[in-house]
């Protein structure tokens, strides 16, 4: 993954609410952090991929060992918070329910051949997380 160029990370005071609710752990909550971070430095200003590869979230950064990454998305997954999406065993894809949904789509170009991600309008999420 690219050098982080976040300063700081925001979350909503619905989603602080939510974690509050579900008496998360810290592994929970570091990897909110780090899936945020990810979701920030992951595409443009105002263009963020959401879902996004999980291979990209550097959680050994935030102290998570592979045992607390795994038991920390079942959880975030089971108070839908995340879904994760593991079709593709080697590569799943993680959409965080409390950022707006910028889908990935590969544009052919027949002209050049050259294909480019681009991310299209986002779709509303509701402002404050419920359960």
């Amino acid at each position: 993954m690219k050098k982080s160029n976040a300063e700081f990370i925001q979350l909503s005071l619905g989603l602080c609410h939510k974690l509050a609710d579900e008496k998360i752990g810290w592994a929970a909550f570091a990897m909110i952090c780090a899936l945020t971070e990810t979701w920030f430095n992951t595409g443009r200003h105002r263009q963020h991929l959401n879902p996004f590869r999980l291979d990209l979230c550097d959680t050994r950064k935030w102290g998570l060992t592979r045992m607390h990454k795994c038991r920390a998305l079942k959880f975030l997954a089971k108070v839908r918070l995340v879904a994760v999406d593991r079709r593709d065993l080697n590569n799943p894809l993680v959409t965080l329910a409390w950022e707006p949904r910028y889908p990935a789509k590969a544009l052919f170009s027949p002209d050049d051949g050259a294909v480019s991600v681009v991310a299209p309008q986002a779709t509303l999420v509701e402002e404050r997380i419920t359960s």
